[in-house]
């Protein structure tokens, strides 16, 4: 089992300092796992995802970007928040199935933090996606 792609950069371009109120910034990206065709596999097993931090969280479903926003990642197959730090099922594999992958297609948003000032510039957050599975 693995994560396609192994590793991506969600960018969201150059931002207008305005554009928050009336359309947040938002770039989409998706995440796939991909069973190993060639492995056996006689019993079904789920996959649940986590995405992963340890930088400051608003609340549960809101990242901290350290520069006056927050980041929300929402998944748009179920079309809820994903919730940081906490496994989600993501797929279920059944034997004798011919699709090897399963793709999420994802929308991150960006918004004002609540009472903060925005600093411009340049900004980054490393997420990691993690599985499990059983």
């Amino acid at each position: 089992m693995r994560i396609y792609p192994e590793s991506q950069i969600v960018n969201f371009g150059q931002i207008a300092a305005n554009s928050f109120s009336t359309f947040p910034p938002k770039a989409a990206f998706s995440v796939s796992t991909i069973k190993d065709a060639t492995a056996d596999c006689s019993e079904q097993f789920d996959v649940a995802t986590s995405f992963y931090t340890s930088d400051t969280l608003y609340d549960d479903t809101h990242l901290e970007m350290g520069n006056g926003l927050l980041m929300n990642i929402i998944d748009q197959k179920t079309k809820d928040s994903v919730i940081f730090n906490q496994y989600k099922i993501f797929t279920t594999y059944v034997p004798g199935q011919s699709s090897t992958t399963a793709t999420h297609d994802y929308l991150a948003e960006l918004t004002q933090k609540p009472g903060e000032s925005l600093r411009f510039g340049p900004f980054q957050k490393d997420l990691i996606v993690k599985i499990n599975y059983h």
